[in-house]
């Protein structure tokens, strides 16, 4: 119902207030009505370059509370070593660039003080990627915020960014599962046969850096959740250079990816443009169905008999079914709703089993699993392993070959 008015709310037929619709078509209050909250326990994470964090405490703050962030990880903080940000009622836990005045890199955490008390360890691996460990529901997950090097950059300090995240998920997705959030300065692009990592929603665009993320992702079994939501155009673009006499530059550089069993529990990743702190980067926020993970699916009974359905092709069945539903469904005066509804649906599921008849199914099945299939799980690892070792172009041909087989 809307506040000052006589009026009931556009809703359905009942609404958290206590109304519902009579027959008669008027609304009145029912006093057994109970108002209940569906609103979904999320946990929201967002990442962003901000081109230098110093003195931007204050769009920082606007930034996490406007959008309820509980966890903001931080690319090109240019902040010197032993310095800190400090916003109260949040946390700050970084790394400083390799250069002594700070710039060109430096990363970091900014964490809410209720979800500061989640958090279990912080590692260092280098200037460019954090690790943060935290619980969330009752899944353990380690996020990684990194800052990869620009496209144009040495293949020396690419292949050492690219192994240090490597070698370092390898070791934790062992315990925990996995969120890398941050400027990977790549394009993954939408290929057909890489829908299963990057989705169908993202830019066409695929680079050198964006390759070796795919690979990272296949390697770790992980995925890139920017493009599995259909957004504007607008809401997916983390970078945008605006130019005077030329195109604007847009481009996906900043990603949230995580690892399979998270993918289920992602709400929504989306450009957030109603914050601005300087850079060319926008906010991403991903949301998270904190209220699910770690709850235990149904198991289902798998019913050990079926209906023959398939004899009501022949007429004298066809025949036989109409009748005795006929019979079943004889109405009786001063039934309720429900008890025509336990009727209808007893005399359908009766008349069909003594007409039709019914016959044994499921069963365990077969299994998958195999000498031969084990085989080929590990002459891919091993092809993996070659791979990353010798960076040549008949090695990841082997690997790519038997990805798609296994």
């Amino acid at each position: 119902m809307h506040k000052g008015t006589g009026k009931p709310s556009k809703s359905g037929h009942r609404g958290n207030d206590g109304w519902q619709l009579k027959p008669s078509g008027s609304c009145q209050p029912d006093e057994t009505a109970k108002a209940t909250s569906v609103r979904r326990k999320e946990i929201r994470m967002a990442t962003w370059n901000v081109t230098g964090a110093r003195n931007r405490e204050v769009e920082l703050e606007d930034a996490m509370k406007a959008y309820k962030i509980g966890v903001l990880g931080l690319s090109e903080t240019w902040l010197k070593k032993g310095e800190e940000l400090v916003i109260p009622g949040y946390i700050w836990t970084g790394v400083a660039g390799e250069k002594a005045s700070g710039k060109g890199g430096g990363v970091g955490f900014l964490v809410r003080e209720d979800v500061w008390n989640t958090v279990g360890e912080v590692i260092e691996v280098s200037s460019r990627i954090l690790g943060l460990f935290v619980k969330v529901g009752k899944k353990d997950i380690w996020m990684f915020q990194v800052y990869a090097p620009v496209n144009d950059a040495t293949k020396g300090e690419k292949e050492k960014f690219w192994k240090d995240l490597r070698d370092v998920i390898e070791t934790k997705r062992r315990s925990a599962q996995i969120v890398v959030l941050g400027d990977l300065n790549g394009r993954v692009g939408t290929r057909q046969e890489d829908w299963e990592i990057v989705g169908r929603y993202g830019e066409e665009v695929v680079n050198e850096n964006g390759e070796s993320f795919l690979e990272l992702c296949r390697g770790g079994d992980m995925v890139i959740m920017n493009g599995w939501f259909p957004h504007k155009q607008v809401h997916k673009m983390t970078f945008v250079q605006r130019m005077v006499t030329q195109r604007d530059r847009e481009a996906i550089l900043d990603y949230f990816c995580v690892s399979k069993e998270l993918k289920k529990f992602v709400v929504d990743v989306k450009v957030k443009r109603g914050v601005e702190i300087g850079s060319y980067h926008h906010l991403v926020l991903m949301r998270m169905d904190e209220g699910r993970m770690g709850v235990k699916g149904k198991k289902w009974k798998r019913n050990r008999y079926r209906l023959c359905i398939e004899k009501l092709k022949r007429e004298e069945c066809r025949s036989m079914y109409t009748t005795k539903l006929e019979e079943y469904l004889m109405t009786e005066e001063g039934q309720s709703i429900e008890e025509e509804w336990i009727k209808v649906k007893g005399g359908i599921m009766q008349a069909a089993e003594e007409s039709l008849g019914r016959k044994k199914c499921g069963g365990r099945g077969k299994k998958w699993w195999n000498k031969a299939i084990e085989e080929l799980v590990h002459r891919k690892k091993d092809a993996y392993r070659k791979w990353l070792n010798s960076r040549t172009a008949e090695h990841k041909k082997e690997y790519r070959e038997l990805s798609r087989k296994v």
